[in-house]
């Protein structure tokens, strides 16, 4: 939004508005900056239903139990438990214990870094809002979201 604010800026011819009509002051106090870093690590629960766009093998639950299963597994998550046992015990992704080290946009990826764009828009948006720590459920979205329901905990 702050970039609304700067002189000859395309944004706002786009949405209809003049450098005149934007009190610079006001958006700088309304619109708080994030910056999102350059590469986080998350781990996480996938969970699929029979139909997905994975085509996870041998998964034969239904969107509804998906659905149900996701929201369960989100309160254990939400606990003391162990999240790394949540995710074994749990995940439709066999794939390193669902730990995902990921690169923002922008960034030159380190290692074993999945780029940001590959991933599914919504478990990345998920992924990069929270804090180290923080624990979020991504919903089954065919677009956003096409492998199922997401249980994201931010590692680093």
């Amino acid at each position: 939004m702050l970039m609304l604010a700067l002189p000859g800026c395309a944004l706002l011819e786009a949405v209809g508005l003049s450098r005149d009509e934007v009190n610079v002051d006001e958006v700088r106090e309304t619109a708080p900056v994030r910056v999102e870093p350059a590469r986080i690590t998350v781990q996480h629960v996938l969970v699929s239903f029979d139909g997905a766009k994975s085509r996870t093998p041998g998964v034969t639950r239904t969107k509804d139990e998906a659905a149900r299963l996701a929201e369960r597994v989100f309160r254990m998550a939400q606990g003391p438990g162990d999240f790394t046992a949540i995710v074994r015990m749990h995940t439709d992704d066999r794939h390193r214990d669902g730990v995902i080290a990921v690169s923002n946009y922008g960034a030159q990826p380190e290692g074993d870094d999945i780029e940001r764009q590959k991933l599914a828009r919504a478990f990345a948006d998920a992924a990069f809002a929270l804090e180290p720590g923080q624990t979020s459920l991504v919903p089954y979205d065919e677009e956003r979201a096409p492998f199922g329901w997401h249980v994201i905990r931010r590692i680093r």
